[in-house]
């Protein structure tokens, strides 16, 4: 027994020491999953019918799959991820009241129209036309007419967007009335949000569309909601910039006498403490001519090249992508105020981005 010990500590010394130069050799990370950005929006087809249609960009090459045609669609709106799922909403072709999961239609129950999808929680949120009363918002596949608790005037009125904070739902809408009847004023407009059914005039205006309220997207950052705000006050004055809950930050100051300084945002985004917005708005170093344009909080930055700017999105690596087009009329990305990507298709019109 004792003549053995020796053969034995000599194996177990071995195995100590081949076991600590396998833990001393380095390991190789993995690479990092692929990041991308995803952009909605439309081409025509050999008969000028449009289609809706989805580009996919890597985002550390800019390599672009697609254009990829989404079924029954004419225009795509808003495109939101979760988990590895990507869901579209849109212009359909036959009013069948869709979203899109993954390329996939999904039906709403008594929708004509989804224009916003939005995911939160294991919910969808859907915010649309239904078939009869007009503008509703849906809950998996509960509906809630947002129509049903405004003063009871004729007006027309177009979604804007839908999210879900803590639990509360928030949709906002813009619209336009007549005539007069309770708190709203003859040939005016509204900008309106509804937070769990319940509506609130944002802003207002009116007197034959000489004041133009206009909220086109909305946001969220932990328990904040941001709204994208534009209002216009006829010839004399307005301004863009965004609702932050129920407190309003003017980014720019329109004045319509001549010489004229003009700004539109069309869409906004939080990423943390940041706010960003795009739009368009007068270059008065470029003989005042409208150029599309990004704002990060405050600053506003011009986009070479670019006509108009409809929508933007910040990556997890903290890029800033802006979808537009630039002045021949090409859909196109930039990022962080740089020109990245040209978006191919026959005639492509872009409205929507987001990204990883």
């Amino acid at each position: 027994m004792n003549k053995t010990l020796p053969g034995i500590a000599l194996i177990g010394l071995f195995l100590f020491s081949a076991c600590q130069k396998h833990n001393s050799a380095p390991s190789t990370p993995p690479p990092p999953p692929a990041r991308y950005a995803y952009v909605g929006g439309l081409i025509a087809d050999v008969n000028n019918n449009p289609q809706g249609v989805y580009w996919k960009i890597n985002l550390k090459d800019n390599s672009v799959t697609g254009p990829t045609v989404v079924p029954n669609a004419s225009f795509i709106t808003c495109i939101t991820l979760s988990d590895t799922n990507v869901y579209m909403a849109g212009n359909s072709t036959n009013a069948a009241g869709v979203y899109w999961k993954n390329g996939q239609p999904v039906h709403v129950p008594g929708a004509s129209q989804i224009n916003y999808v939005a995911v939160s929680g294991g919910n969808i949120y859907t915010e649309g036309f239904d078939s009869l009363y007009g503008l509703a918002y849906w809950v998996n596949r509960t509906e809630t007419r947002m129509l049903a608790n405004l003063p009871n005037v004729s007006m027309s009125y177009a979604a804007a967007g839908i999210l879900a904070v803590n639990g509360n739902v928030y949709a906002i809408a813009n619209m336009a009335f007549w005539p007069v009847q309770e708190n709203l004023v003859k040939y005016g407009s509204a900008a309106v949000e509804w937070v769990n059914g319940q509506s609130t005039i944002l802003n207002q205006g009116g007197y034959g569309g000489e004041y133009f309220h206009n909220i086109p997207g909305i946001a969220a950052s932990g328990s904040d909601v941001y709204f994208a705000s534009n209002y216009n006050q006829g010839d004399t004055a307005g301004w863009t910039g965004y609702w932050k809950d129920t407190s309003l930050m003017k980014l720019y100051t329109n004045i319509h006498i001549l010489p004229s300084v003009y700004a539109w945002s069309n869409a906004i985004t939080v990423a943390g403490s940041d706010v960003y917005l795009c739009g368009v708005a007068y270059n008065t170093n470029n003989s005042g001519a409208l150029q599309a344009v990004y704002w990060k909080n405050n600053t506003m930055n011009y986009l070479p090249n670019g006509f108009q700017a409809y929508a933007v999105a910040v990556s997890s690596g903290s890029d800033v992508y802006v979808t537009g087009s630039d002045n021949s009329g090409n859909a196109v990305v930039w990022k962080n105020g740089i020109f990245a990507v040209m978006l191919p298709g026959r005639q492509p019109a872009v409205n929507c981005i987001t990204s990883q």
